[in-house]
């Protein structure tokens, strides 16, 4: 048993169930859903509201005044001029925005899924979805390569040509499914803060917005397929990829915090282009390489007491439903 894996027999219901995968600047929340996927996306440096100037024009004046009342033991005096004085202007932080959410619709017909599991693999920081939907066994993996300033899902289907899917990209109202409309149907305000959705090339596509505030951050997601087998399409923001065997969705992003808004595209295409020249094993491989570097730096180990070899092969929902119901102690 793999003791840096923790796995699930289950998708994510809530956001705090979902798999974290990160390179420092571009991150997401893995849903594991089955139909339709869902990978809540972040960049670093994607905040509201432009850089502004925020010095308090008192405090510089005020500092002696503050220090003053503080040796004379007035302190109460001295708070309340501080509060005033020694406080930014306005007095908060803005509050940082997610990317989007990243969406893929699979085509499994009607099949129901079965043999389900994900694990999030903190040995080689990857995120792993296997189920089957009829005869066919599907696996994704997730991860977000520092070297490559990318993140890459991998598709395979047992089955040659039994691989097809949409993705679709949204930033607003989140996209769910119900039983009386398709799993693509756009919701009122689903795409409510993006500007631009464009194809570029024969398998990508381009989004760009800005956020909220006075001189909002540009910023630029880019999305590409890489199929084996199968074809690629476009329409109507989506990208489609239908009767395939293996694919890998790259993802790309950038904002004007770090680069100027006429680079953001073509740094977004570069970042794309640089990662489709390797292969997907090699990709891997130098994100595993660059990840251990840092995760291999130590190992720590707490353990517990007596027998926890049975609870230990169970997924992480059912070893918490039992600490919940008191079957189990913390010893596990």
């Amino acid at each position: 048993m793999n003791s840096n894996k923790v796995w699930f027999d289950q998708p994510a219901d809530i956001w705090e169930e979902a798999f974290p995968i990160g390179n420092g600047t571009l991150g997401g929340m893995v849903f594991g859903k089955t139909h339709m996927e869902r990978v809540q996306l972040n960049e670093d440096s994607l905040w509201y509201g432009g850089p502004m100037e925020r010095n308090n024009p008192l405090t510089l004046e005020s500092l002696e005044k503050i220090r003053s009342l503080v040796f004379a033991g007035e302190i109460r005096k001295a708070e309340e001029l501080a509060a005033v004085a020694l406080v930014g202007v306005p007095d908060g932080q803005r509050h940082y925005e997610p990317l989007g959410d990243l969406y893929i619709a699979m085509n499994h017909g009607e099949a129901e899924a079965s043999h389900y599991e994900r694990h999030l693999d903190l040995d080689q920081g990857t995120v792993c979805v296997e189920y089957s939907a009829g005869e066919v066994k599907h696996r994704r993996e997730y991860f977000a390569s520092f070297p490559d300033q990318v993140m890459a899902i991998r598709l395979t289907a047992s089955v040659p040509g039994e691989l097809s899917f949409s993705t679709l990209f949204g930033r607003g109202t989140v996209l769910k499914p119900n039983q009386w409309s398709d799993t693509l149907r756009h919701p009122v305000g689903f795409q409510a803060y993006l500007d631009r959705i464009e194809q570029s090339g024969s398998q990508d596509v381009v989004i760009r917005g800005r956020s909220g505030g006075e001189d909002g951050v540009r910023f630029c997601c880019a999305i590409r397929i890489v199929p084996v087998g199968g074809q690629v399409q476009y329409a109507s923001g989506q990208l489609s990829l239908t009767n395939a065997t293996a694919a890998t969705v790259l993802i790309a992003a950038c904002t004007d915090f770090r680069f100027t808004k006429e680079e953001l595209v073509d740094e977004c295409i570069r970042r794309l282009d640089a990662a489709t020249a390797k292969s997907y094993d090699q990709l891997r491989l130098d994100h595993v390489k660059d990840y251990q570097l840092l995760f291999k730096r130590m190992d720590i180990n707490l353990a517990g007491e007596g027998d926890n070899s049975t609870s230990a092969t169970l997924p992480m929902n059912q070893r918490l439903e039992q600490l919940r119901t008191g079957e189990t102690t913390l010893s596990w």
